[in-house]
């Protein structure tokens, strides 16, 4: 896209994605015919995680016969979605002839609309992240905001010579909450005229195409699944940094939302934050009063009111009086919910991700580590461990993307 206002580029593999450990579990296939539609997506999701495979490496690995297996890769081979590699090399006998995803095979663009900004990501079918755009703006309503959406999702799609036809669709981050069965927001807050807006049915007849919301800090959490620590930990709890706080939980190996949707609404565990103020939620003493970047800029407003994120690692480097004060007390009110998600869903892993940049986050996580001891039952044998998440900044946005490949891809 070519604009003063929409920066495009290319994200790097390093940023997006690190190699999966051969020690995760199994998935398991069932050979009942019945079933054939979840036996290709354990084949795909299989072949995501550990391939290049050979069909008998694939049976292996998810208990299907090597008949199922063959039938299988034959048919996802035909509708392009896998693609032929040819003969291992430096075995003996006759060498076993390896499948991979086709990256080809389909396309998903994901976006992440919030109140301060507008990201897309254009992903592969492999999941390799291939151009990027990303706009600023404040508190958009929806006549500003959509067109601008399309424009950009045709504008990625153009960009790298492909058609519309080819999306498998799009994914949509948010802030919630949201009512996913309806495709609407439910009064988001400090989100003027998106309050039961059909965003989803909006952006479908725009586009043409599936479209897919999340929230954004769950969106986050699934992109952590595809690309980052996600792949090697089933059961982690993902905190996002916005202009509020949100939380993802991720169950194994699968987006955990609740009866209703929206589990997760980590910002607004009443923590008794900033003397219990009341949120703009109606809440009294939420943690989004105190971790947020909303909650960091109005701090950091009197001494340095045009101060964006991009000059926050500058600020922490000076050691910023203000700054540090914050993060002080970030630590503090997060320590309680954290707490909380531990002794509550007991998570392998809590990881951290989002728009504050990484030297604050670890700052936090090096704070926390120290504080978290003290506030433990002390009867726990076992205790999450705290990560810095792969994918930061691009984070919902990169998430949101595999919502349409993740329907396709995730054992059900």
């Amino acid at each position: 896209m070519k604009s003063t206002d929409v920066q495009a580029g290319s994200i790097s593999r390093a940023d997006a994605a690190r190699k999966p450990s051969p020690v995760r579990k199994k998935l398991a296939g069932t050979n009942l015919e019945f079933a054939h539609v979840l036996n290709q997506r354990v084949v795909l999701e299989t072949v995501r995680l550990w391939g290049p495979l050979s069909r008998a490496e694939i049976s292996s690995h998810t208990y299907l016969t090597n008949q199922t297996i063959s039938n299988i890769v034959d048919k996802l081979l035909d509708r392009g979605l896998l693609e032929t590699l040819g003969r291992r090399s430096g075995q003996r006998g006759q060498p076993a002839i390896e499948v991979n995803i086709n990256p080809k095979g389909g396309y998903a663009v994901g976006i992440h609309l919030d109140r301060d900004h507008l990201t897309a990501v254009l992903l592969d079918l492999a999941g390799t992240p291939l151009e990027y755009a990303h706009l600023e703006w404040s508190f958009p309503s929806p006549d500003e905001a959509l067109p601008l959406i399309e424009k950009m999702i045709r504008g990625l799609v153009e960009d790298q010579g492909l058609r519309m036809e080819e999306l498998w669709g799009v994914g949509v981050g948010l802030p919630g909450p949201l009512d996913i069965g309806a495709g609407t927001l439910v009064a988001p807050p400090n989100f003027p005229g998106w309050d039961e807006l059909p965003i989803r049915d909006i952006l479908s007849k725009r586009l043409d195409l599936p479209v897919f919301l999340e929230t954004d800090a769950m969106a986050a959490a699934m992109g952590e699944r595809w690309f980052g620590a996600g792949k090697d930990v089933e059961d982690y709890f993902y905190v996002f940094f916005g202009v509020g706080i949100g939380g993802g939980m991720i169950l194994n190996g699968q987006p955990y939302r609740g009866a209703f949707d929206n589990a997760g609404m980590f910002g607004h565990l009443p923590v008794g934050a900033s003397g219990n103020m009341r949120c703009s939620c109606g809440g009294i003493g939420c943690l989004e009063l105190s971790v947020s970047l909303s909650s960091l800029f109005a701090a950091l407003s009197m001494a340095r009111p045009e101060a964006r994120v991009n000059d926050l690692d500058m600020l922490l480097g000076e050691n910023d009086a203000i700054l540090i004060g914050w993060l002080e007390n970030a630590a503090e009110s997060l320590a309680a919910g954290l707490v909380t998600i531990e002794h509550l869903l007991s998570p392998k892993a809590i990881i951290f991700g989002g728009r504050l940049p990484v030297p604050l986050q670890k700052w936090l996580i090096e704070r926390l580590e120290m504080m978290l001891p003290q506030r433990r039952m002390r009867a726990l044998r076992h205790h999450p461990v705290l990560l810095q998440a792969s994918a930061i900044e691009s984070a919902a946005a990169l998430g949101a993307a595999t919502l349409p490949l993740f329907n396709e891809f995730a054992p059900g």
